[in-house]
């Protein structure tokens, strides 16, 4: 007879396969060697956490709290043998978060967060 927690494990894995599978990663902000992964609504932003929080007082005091550890923190990518960056839920749409990381950059360090043209 299968194991009713057994069962309930394999529905939430099948249930974060499908929320990953609709998440976008966006154009502007996704670096494949970013340190920390921000979901914004359906969108990913894979960014540099220490560049940001140098940036940013407050996302420096947002990186500062505990998260709740996820599938992906503990298993990394579905199918993936390696661990992903820390995974971060964010309350603000994707095309607000888009532009706070433009504000926040000065032009001096541009060059962290946009790929050359």
């Amino acid at each position: 007879m299968p194991d009713a927690s057994m069962e309930n494990v394999e529905g939430a894995v099948e249930m974060d396969r499908g929320v990953l599978d609709a998440l976008q990663k966006d154009e502007e902000f996704w670096f494949d060697d970013g340190t920390i992964t921000l979901i914004a609504e359906d969108v990913e932003f894979r960014v540099y956490k220490g560049l940001l929080a140098r940036l940013s007082p407050v996302l420096a005091d947002m990186f500062s709290l505990p998260q709740p550890v996820t599938l992906e923190d503990k298993t990394g990518p579905i199918g993936s043998d390696s661990a992903t960056p820390h995974v971060v839920h964010l309350t603000d749409g994707p095309q607000a978060f888009r532009i706070l990381l433009k504000a926040i950059a000065p032009a001096d360090e541009a060059a962290f967060f946009f790929r050359p043209g």
